[in-house]
């Protein structure tokens, strides 16, 4: 995403070298964990299999899994930034 965007150079993980997916993102990398930890605490536990079934069983686990989404993607964007000054 953001390669493709051309905000970052290259398409690996600044935080682990990995590639950088949003599958990786939301479900391996480790700098995300506590967010992860605290998602899963009120949705269950979250997979790719099983994210859009969970996303669909309530509109509680639909906002909660959405603001998670927003705040990695925020957080990430702003240490980004923060990295190019």
């Amino acid at each position: 995403y953001f390669k493709r965007f051309k905000l970052q150079e290259t398409d690996e993980c600044v935080y682990c070298n990995s590639l950088d997916t949003a599958e990786h993102t939301f479900f391996e990398c480790h700098r995300w964990d506590t967010v992860r930890r605290r998602t899963e605490v009120r949705t269950g536990r979250m997979t790719p299999d099983n994210l859009t079934q969970t996303m669909l069983d309530s509109n509680d686990k639909w906002k909660i899994i959405c603001l998670m989404a927003k705040d990695i993607l925020t957080e990430k964007r702003q240490e980004q930034d923060r990295m190019r000054v």
